[in-house]
């Protein structure tokens, strides 16, 4: 490039360039200054060519001897700067500048070039940014979850309040420190430190989301449930990580508690999820006492919905309960009642209530033991009459059979007489069917958990044995069943 097309791009350059430039000689006297500067100051440059810049409004005479040491310096062909220092304007405010300066020979002449620009612009921004950066601040502080960015080689470059306060240190004590060998467990730092390795080297995905322990100063072990990113910087160049993480640990010892209780329960439970509006309900769970209640493991059922694995819960009248607690969240008691479906049969006294996640839980005993007793204590009683009243024994026996037809509000009754061998000879009866009365037996006799079968099906019984005393024939009468 021949020396004037230089010369006439310094030019260009000069004039257009987007900061303030003046040029000025050794005796600090104004040479010429470009659009920038014009505008900074609000002088033409023309009103300043030739004066002295210490001697103009420019600049206040307290900041005489610091224009004077830049003038000197510049003699010396040294740059100054930045230096801050207020300016005069044409208008009589006053500004903010930084000022710097640097020595160059323009045309076989020693200048000096400064270049000057406005602080006030420029700190509005920064104190944006500050003001920016404060709020950011105070949001990781204030907010309830851990933040920490680790650097590439897992170093802690931020962690907040929460962070701190969860794992015990002082404020700033952990900036710099590896957070792998300083807060977490020694048995796990090993590994996790090097798979965070491996993220960082793109070897694996992070993931999004998991749980795994801290160690606080103390060395107590808390687990948190983390979220994490990936920081990149402009060119795509992974530069750390920022996760946030939840303190859980109160929530798994409760769950973990709750686990134990409902487990441990004397009463079966189940937890149910509506499906369908409440139309109908699936397991979601079920304790240890539920499965030996009603025969069936919680792998069985989870997941499957109550009418199919009870298909009598409707006609029992529970379903209609569990939809009425699910939609009101009011708590319900279900009374005592038998349920039966052609797996189980037994009584059931429940009592139902919502969770706060809208699932629907049922305690429930299996009262049949205990109504079988008074079922059994009935019958005592009502023999004993029929026998305390009755001529003979046949009338007797018939007089109990239309006790039990009347209270159990039943249409047909029987009395079976039973030998220790098992044999099974029906003395009364009234209203059953020939082929029924024929194919009965008896199993486990002369207990009060025997079952009569009678065309292979079980039917509900009650055993009482009979006093000696009571009949002439005692001897070969092991037993009473009555056929609710």
């Amino acid at each position: 490039m021949e020396k004037k097309d230089k010369s006439k791009l310094f030019e260009t350059v000069f004039e257009n360039a987007p900061i303030g430039i003046y040029l000025y000689n050794s005796k600090g006297v104004f040479l010429d200054g470009n659009k920038a500067a014009e505008a900074l100051i609000g002088y033409k440059r023309e009103e300043l060519i030739g004066q002295q810049i210490i001697k103009t409004n420019l600049v206040p005479k307290r900041k005489s001897l610091l224009i004077s040491k830049i003038i000197s310096n510049s003699v010396l062909r040294k740059p100054t700067g930045p230096n801050i220092f207020p300016l005069q304007k044409k208008d009589g405010s006053t500004i903010q500048a930084e000022v710097s300066t640097y020595p160059i020979d323009f045309s076989g002449e020693k200048l000096f070039l400064g270049i000057v620009r406005n602080v006030n612009q420029c700190q509005g921004i920064e104190d944006e940014f500050i003001k920016e950066k404060e709020r950011a601040e105070q949001y990781l502080d204030i907010a309830g979850s851990i933040i920490v960015a680790l650097d590439t080689k897992g170093s802690i470059t931020l962690l907040n309040k929460e962070g701190y306060k969860t794992l015990g240190y002082k404020e700033g004590s952990l900036d710099g420190k590896d957070w792998f060998s300083n807060c977490l467990p020694k048995e796990e730092a090993k590994d996790t430190h090097q798979y965070f390795d491996k993220i960082i080297q793109g070897k694996v995905a992070p993931l999004s989301s998991y749980k795994n322990p801290i160690v606080d100063k103390d060395g107590n072990k808390k687990i948190i449930s983390w979220r994490n990113t990936i920081l990149k910087d402009k060119d795509g160049n992974t530069t750390g990580t920022l996760s946030s993480g939840q303190d859980i640990t109160d929530k798994l010892e409760s769950e973990e508690r709750f686990r134990d209780l409902f487990d441990n329960l004397n009463s079966g439970a189940a937890i149910y999820k509506a499906v369908k509006d409440g139309k109908d309900f699936v397991f979601k769970d079920f304790n240890k006492t539920g499965e030996k209640i009603d025969k069936i493991k919680k792998e069985a059922l989870l997941n499957k919905k109550v009418t199919t694995i009870f298909p009598g819960v409707k006609k029992f009248g529970l379903l209609e309960i569990f939809t009425r607690v699910y939609k009101t969240g009011n708590s319900e008691h279900f009374p005592l009642s038998l349920y039966k479906d052609k797996r189980i049969v037994g009584w059931r006294d429940n009592y139902v209530f919502r969770l706060p996640s809208k699932e629907v839980v049922a305690i429930y005993e299996d009262t049949t033991a205990k109504k079988q007793a008074e079922e059994l204590l009935k019958i005592q009683r009502n023999l004993g009459v029929a026998l305390g009243i009755a001529k003979n024994v046949n009338e007797a026996l018939m007089g109990f059979v239309d006790k039990a037809i009347e209270l159990e509000e039943i249409d047909a009754a029987g009395v079976y007489l039973g030998t220790g061998d098992g044999k099974m000879e029906l003395v009364v009866q009234k209203g059953l069917d020939n082929k029924f009365a024929k194919q009965a037996k008896i199993l486990k006799p002369n207990t009060p958990e025997g079952k009569l079968i009678f065309a292979g099906e079980s039917v509900y019984t009650q055993f009482n044995k009979l006093p000696s005393n009571t009949l002439d024939d005692s001897n070969k009468m092991m037993g009473v069943g009555s056929i609710p």
